[in-house]
């Protein structure tokens, strides 16, 4: 019985270990900063597909790649020429090698500033905040006395990501414009690991174990603990584009890269 809990115990501090080596979080598509219509509404819908090393905050430096695709609702109004704020709403998928995470729900808030303007090149800074989650369960089995002990083996992340962004903005014609520049993405994220599930004679089983000293309360619970993960590369860049098809309807592309690799299109409705 004791062989059997220490491979419960061990499948949770694998998988933990797992996630904090896979981390499911990334930055979020940023815009054109400089982007602002005073007294207006907008609303645009984006697809954001990226990938981005990440690693725990006792690791070397190596980081390991994952995948995310969010599906989001930005929804921005312009409060004077140069300062406008936004919302996010949406949905992110989540993959990487050995954990495929459902659909979860995602969301964040930002302010632009346009800190300077020469007509047609302006200059702008993007400040963002962004909420991610996600959980992985797997169904757990294992034989003990000639009965089968089952759990679920749960690990689940919750972080906050926060983006500074400088950017500049050209107006190349009266209906397209493009944006490039630098930001600063820090990830700050927490993972935690449990079994769940036990019926109640399989709990009462392992809390006569502890009891009769076979183990550690205080071990099963540092076992399951939690781990803390953060970005692998903090500094990136940043390029993008904007085409109006009409005054009310545009369409956007934009890539980031070194801090991740991604690329991200848009369809934008102001009202």
């Amino acid at each position: 019985m004791e062989r059997t809990l220490g491979k419960i115990l061990s499948i949770c501090i694998a998988a933990a270990m797992l996630l904090l080596l896979h981390s499911p979080v990334n930055a979020a598509t940023i815009g054109d900063a400089t982007a602002i219509e005073q007294g207006k509404f907008g609303v645009a819908l984006d697809l954001d597909m990226a990938k981005r090393d990440i690693e725990g905050e006792d690791d070397d430096g190596d980081g390991v790649e994952l995948e995310r695709n969010t599906y989001s609702v930005k929804g921005t109004y312009g409060i004077t020429e140069k300062i406008g704020v936004f919302a996010k709403l949406g949905m992110s998928t989540l993959e990487v090698e050995g954990f495929e995470g459902d659909s979860e729900f995602s969301y964040g808030v930002g302010l632009n500033a346009v800190i300077y303007d020469t007509g047609e090149l302006k200059f702008g800074l993007c400040l963002q905040a962004n909420s991610f989650s996600g959980t992985e369960e797997n169904k757990q089995s294992e034989d003990a006395f000639d009965e089968e002990i089952t759990w679920t083996e749960e690990v689940e992340l919750k972080a906050m990501e926060y983006d500074l962004a400088f950017t500049a903005g050209y107006q190349i014609q009266e209906n397209l414009s493009v944006y490039g520049g630098l930001m600063y993405s820090k990830f700050d994220g927490e993972i935690t690991s449990d079994a769940t599930g036990l019926s109640e004679a399989e709990e009462a089983i392992i809390e006569e174990l502890i009891e009769d000293g076979w183990i550690d309360e205080e071990d099963l619970e540092e076992m399951e603990g939690s781990f803390d993960v953060e970005e692998s590369d903090s500094i990136g860049i940043i390029i993008g584009g904007n085409y109006n098809i009409t005054p009310q309807i545009n369409i956007g592309l934009e890539g980031r890269f070194i801090t991740e690799t991604s690329i991200s299109f848009l369809l934008g409705f102001l009202f």
